[in-house]
């Protein structure tokens, strides 16, 4: 995400924690659809008129679930640290 768009306050920090994780399930939604496929027909199958076997396309999309996975744990953090800053001072 462009950091000139991030939230800065901690509503906008939850919202865009759940978006990061529907971006993550996603992903993971891909993966295992890749998965499936690899079980049924190989590893090493093309899809027809594809250029990429079932494994290329697998580590394009480990590649890309590894970007939204750092994403989501960054805005876990940012979400954490809102989460422990209000409960300080509450005490």
């Amino acid at each position: 995400m462009n950091p000139k768009y991030m939230p800065t306050d901690p509503v906008g920090r939850r919202a865009r924690l759940g978006e990061e994780i529907g971006e993550v399930m996603i992903e993971a939604g891909h993966v295992m659809q890749l998965l499936g496929k690899a079980g049924r027909f190989g590893i090493d199958s093309r899809p027809p008129l594809g250029p990429l076997s079932n494994r290329d396309l697998l580590l394009a999309r480990f590649s890309k679930l590894r970007i939204e996975m750092d994403d989501l744990t960054q805005a876990m953090m940012l979400v954490e640290d809102d989460l422990l800053d209000a409960r300080d001072v509450a005490a």
